[in-house]
């Protein structure tokens, strides 16, 4: 039997991981400071991957003494 219903769209399709989180914040800050302004996707996740390794380098449990 298939189910012919309607999907939802802007239904999660799962757990969000805390880099996807971080990246999809990272993005809503970008766009309130640079409405009107296109981003370069890979420029953007460089940028979104090098504040996520310094911020979890700072949080880490093995740099806290």
């Amino acid at each position: 039997m298939a189910n012919n219903a309607p999907k939802e769209m802007h239904k999660p399709k799962g757990r969000m991981s805390a880099y996807t989180f971080f990246v999809q914040k990272c993005r809503d800050e970008h766009r309130k400071a640079y409405p009107n302004e296109n981003a370069n996707f890979s420029e953007f996740s460089k940028k979104c991957a090098e504040k996520w390794k310094v911020k979890k380098r700072n949080t880490s449990y093995l740099s806290r003494e």
